[in-house]
């Protein structure tokens, strides 16, 4: 389609990725979107042990404590091969 055919929907104010599901983001300057959606976003998940469903992963919803950790890519430019950090609520970093 040419660009003159487009028009703007929306702005964009803010950008934030969540390396672990369920707890906190991170703000982002760019980033790469593809099919799957954002580089990096939820590229870790708690699984329930025991999960029969469809839906293994541990949420938010089950265990809020998890809301107050905050994880960061070693490498946030490559998170496909970086591992993380998870900073604790009393600010200790988790490797």
């Amino acid at each position: 389609m040419p660009r003159s055919n487009l028009l703007a929907c929306g702005v964009v104010s803010s950008l934030f990725r969540y390396p672990v599901k369920s707890m906190r983001g991170e703000s982002l300057e760019q980033a790469h979107l593809y099919w799957h959606g954002l580089e990096g976003d939820r590229r870790y998940a708690f699984v329930r042990q025991g999960a029969n469903s469809g839906f293994p992963w541990l949420t938010g919803r089950e265990l809020a404590q998890l809301l107050r950790y905050t994880p960061h890519f070693v490498r946030p430019d490559d998170p496909r091969n970086s591992s993380i950090i998870v900073a604790t609520p009393d600010g200790r970093e988790l490797p």
